[in-house]
């Protein structure tokens, strides 16, 4: 018997005139690939312009409790060398932003997260210039980490300074990083045996960025020679529970963070390391200059689309997880994902149409996306929903918008009820961009992301959807009984 099918059609009036040929997608609804991994509830906050309650509790209700927040410490900041006094609750923030007190940070973040990884550094430095020895930067390193532990409890993950190779954050050299990394293994095994908490800490490293992991750049000779210094570590008691780095080079093309971590596992195998620790991707985006210069709207629109790209590539890889960067910067507004007045910016809002996709990811048959650019698509199940997530990534010197047609098979193995409900969200230039749509008519409490469609459909065993999609835009079709 002919399967009956729907359609529909979204030519909306905005699109660009120069869509390339369709790009054909085929989601069989019949074909799960596994749990869809959650890549929103990833995600960084700034010690320079901390985040308030209001922003922290609405990240909560809309995007949900993140599995693993973040969060920062400078020791700096709670300790001064020179009186060798200690303030735990000193005032946080940048500039003008310099109104918070930095339990209440903490604590905050503690509220929205299963676990917490807290960034460690500073006054290292001061111990290579010889200005203070190790042994009181280790004395006050341990307080830190001990005092802040005690209260906040879902401190889990210790990672051993930031980002070190750099100017700003150190200059030091690989060798000189891993006499620190020894430090805080020593430390964390010290207040483990102490507290014995209930959820014990665990160190990870090295947090570099600079290069990449191309051959022959500076990153690829800083993560070895990090493994190395490890694996010839005769300390018993050595600890790596996390490798980790930032990724800021491959915006052009993220499908080249595909085989980071098969490169990585190959030196941990080279090196006798155990090679099934978890890598954390803690900072990653795309930093070339001319981003600078973009206007901020499409700015963000090309940071929405970048971060879905990149996580499509990681979330590929078992034992990477990403991270988000961030819900507020200082300086990079590109980067912010809730602004002050409460409003999300379109890198917000693609974290929200990731919320809302349903749990259980299933099979996409797609053309061949060539050097990072062009149309992605994830797509899940639940019981009596399904989700699609479409965004044509063309990075900032792509012009092209994509035309997509998308079907839908076996809708019958989702829903047992004949009355679904369809809703389109849009994010682009015209949709759901609080730096081009009037947002007026909202309060602060309504949910900003609004639906572009919605209709009432018949059930029937394969559906097909048509949506033309700018420059780095992105589309959410949800379908449910609801």
């Amino acid at each position: 018997m002919k399967k009956n099918i729907w359609l529909i059609c979204l030519l909306f009036s905005f699109s660009y005139t120069n869509a390339s040929d369709p790009v054909k997608l085929i989601i069989d609804c019949n074909k799960e690939t596994g749990i869809l991994r959650r890549s929103e509830l990833y995600n960084n906050n700034s010690l320079l312009r901390t985040p308030s309650s209001a922003i922290t509790n609405k990240y909560k209700k809309e995007i949900g409790v993140t599995k693993i927040m973040r969060c920062w410490v400078t020791i700096g900041d709670y300790w001064n060398y020179e009186t060798n006094e200690y303030n735990y609750n000193f005032k946080c923030g940048w500039d003008l932003n310099l109104w918070d007190n930095f339990h209440d940070y903490m604590e905050r973040f503690s509220e929205i997260s299963e676990e917490i990884l807290l960034n460690v550094r500073g006054c290292h430095p001061d111990v290579v210039k010889g200005k203070i020895t190790m042994e009181q930067w280790r004395t006050a390193c341990k307080n830190g980490i001990k005092h802040y532990k005690e209260r906040f409890p879902k401190i889990k993950y210790i990672e051993a300074l930031n980002e070190y190779e750099l100017g700003d954050f150190g200059g030091l050299t690989n060798d000189e990083y891993y006499q620190f990394y020894k430090e805080f293994y020593k430390i964390i095994n010290e207040i483990n045996s102490e507290l014995k908490p209930e959820i014990p800490l665990e160190i990870g490293g090295p947090c570099i960025t600079r290069g990449n992991f191309l051959e022959g750049i500076t990153k690829t000779q800083n993560m070895r020679d990090f493994l190395r210094n490890y694996a010839r570590d005769t300390d018993p008691e050595k600890q790596l529970s996390f490798i980790s780095y930032h990724e800021y080079r491959f915006g052009k093309n993220p499908s080249l963070v595909s085989g980071q971590e098969a490169m990585i596992k190959s030196w941990c195998r080279e090196f006798g390391i155990p090679d099934n620790i978890p890598i954390f991707i803690t900072e990653m985006g795309d930093n070339s200059e001319s981003r600078r210069k973009t206007i901020i709207y499409k700015n963000q629109l090309l940071q929405a689309a970048c971060m879905s790209s990149l996580f499509y590539y990681y979330n590929q890889q078992p034992q990477v997880q990403g991270f988000h960067w961030v819900i507020q910067h200082k300086s990079q507004d590109r980067k912010n994902q809730i602004f002050d007045n409460l409003r999300w910016s379109p890198y917000g809002i693609s974290l929200k149409m990731h919320s809302h996709m349903a749990p259980a990811q299933i099979e996409v048959n797609s053309p061949k996306i060539k050097e990072g650019k062009g149309v992605y698509c994830v797509a899940s199940k639940g019981k009596n929903k399904l989700t699609v997530l479409l965004w044509n990534y063309q990075w900032e010197t792509g012009k092209k918008s994509s035309s997509v047609e998308l079907n839908i098979q076996n809708l019958l193995d989702v829903f047992d009820k004949n009355k679904l409900k369809l809703k389109e969200y849009l994010l682009d230039s015209g949709h759901n961009n609080i730096h081009t749509t009037r947002f007026s008519v909202l309060t602060v409490t309504d949910d900003q992301l609004l639906s572009s469609k919605e209709s009432d459909l018949s059930l029937s065993n394969d559906a097909l959807y048509s949506v033309v999609l700018e420059p780095n835009a992105m589309c959410l079709l949800e379908i449910s009984t609801e």
